[in-house]
């Protein structure tokens, strides 16, 4: 009788184990399957050794059955490796978002604005807007340096210029670029 609980000791003991070696061996769902093989193996054996030893084995799995997957997923989460696999939450820092969800552009005061091209702009390069500078995009045609420009669109970090009318020109005065 004690030879039988041994046995079925050391299956629920191996099942754990080849459990715990799933969590890290990639093997499609193998080693799951003999992980639980070897702990209902363990059940049966028990059984054989007396009815007593059948349910207190059969009550450790049902017990590990609620308790693993909780506690593994929590610890699993903290380890060197389950950080590398999982996303983070996010940050309550992040930035607020719009009506379809999409985040608040950090550039979203920049829209309608005038500015002062730094540099020539093929379709990129960086604009004077609001006192700083902005990389920014050219819309359609390549934009030289000094031209006076009007933000266009504005999309996460994306900035759109087009080349200001003339109006637009004489009604607006920049301060001299340092």
């Amino acid at each position: 009788m004690s030879n039988t609980v041994a046995v079925a000791g050391a299956l629920f003991l191996g099942g754990l184990f080849v459990l715990a070696l799933e969590l890290v061996v990639p093997s499609a769902g193998v080693l799951f399957f003999l992980a639980g093989t070897c702990i209902i193996l363990s059940v049966v054996v028990a059984f054989q050794a007396g009815t007593g030893v059948g349910l207190t084995f059969l009550g450790m799995v049902l017990v590990l059955i609620v308790l693993l997957p909780t506690l593994g997923f929590s610890l699993w989460r903290r380890s060197p490796l389950g950080r590398r696999m999982f996303l983070d939450f996010p940050d309550e820092g992040e930035p607020p978002a719009d009506d379809r969800g999409e985040p608040v552009s950090p550039h979203a005061m920049l829209q309608g604005e005038l500015g002062k091209t730094v540099t020539p702009h093929r379709p990129s390069g960086v604009s004077e807007i609001l006192g700083r500078r902005v990389d920014t995009v050219a819309e359609g045609v390549t934009i030289d340096a000094g031209e006076l420009v009007r933000v266009v669109s504005v999309r996460g970090n994306r900035v759109v210029v087009r080349k200001a009318t003339r109006k637009e020109f004489e009604d607006f005065s920049l301060p001299e670029l340092s």
